[in-house]
């Protein structure tokens, strides 16, 4: 399946940036302040962040796509780049729901259901649904997968400096998440988590990739209304 409508891409684009700054914003104490940028130190902000930086420029290039070629069509805005901030942003959604929830996890004091729900929920599935409407299939590359895992693996660098660094978290920890947290775990246990939770989103990795190649087979998925070929690769 793919939308060749370029209007209704374009619109749900921008509304993943709206939602994503309006999630971002209520993260950060907006509106009711006084505004904290602590919540930047969260992979879930940070993914936020990767998320809506991408898809304004996204949004633009389609509409600058509208302009020039019209509204019918589609065309897959740099897959490498795309990918990786779609799997990191899956990463907050799958994380937060399966391992976060259970251990009572709150980035922020009196976390309301709206900046909760907004960036651990709302952005990702918006994000995988504009791939599954509006992307080509059959544009994913073998090795794609294993470079979907630079956004968590930068992360891990972030907050092991920002440890070093003297950065503190809720409780007075060093480490955001308790799976990472070497005062907690030991260093072993935080080299078996990543380890696993790497190994876990390489498989999901290549399982995307799987479905991609399979929906890249049907013609329609491929071609445009008058049966071209219409991929840009930036």
């Amino acid at each position: 399946m793919c939308i060749k409508n370029r209007y209704l891409s374009c619109i749900w684009k921008t509304a993943i940036v709206l939602i994503g700054a309006w999630g971002v914003l209520l993260n950060l104490g907006f509106p009711e302040g006084p505004l904290s940028l602590h919540p930047l130190l969260y992979y879930t902000i940070q993914s936020n962040l990767f998320v809506i930086a991408y898809f304004a420029f996204a949004a633009a290039a389609c509409a600058r796509e509208i302009r020039f070629s019209g509204s019918r069509g589609t065309v897959n805005y740099s897959p490498a780049i795309k990918g990786a901030v779609s799997m990191g942003i899956v990463v907050t959604l799958l994380i937060y729901w399966f391992v976060l929830v259970g251990a009572d996890f709150a980035m922020i004091p009196n976390g309301t259901a709206a900046s909760n729900l907004t960036v651990h929920l709302i952005v990702p599935v918006m994000v995988v649904a504009d791939w599954a409407l509006f992307d080509e299939k059959g544009c994913i590359r073998v090795a794609d997968p294993v470079r979907w895992l630079a956004l968590p693996a930068y992360y891990l660098v972030f907050a092991l400096v920002a440890a070093q660094l003297g950065a503190v978290y809720r409780a007075g920890a060093r480490y955001p998440y308790f799976f990472i947290d070497a005062d907690l775990i030991g260093w072993t246990g935080v080299v078996v988590n990543v380890v696993l939770v790497a190994a876990a989103f390489l498989v999901l990795g290549y399982l995307v990739f799987a479905l991609d190649r399979a929906l890249g087979r049907m013609p329609s998925s491929r071609r445009g209304p008058l049966g071209e070929a219409e991929s840009l690769r930036l």
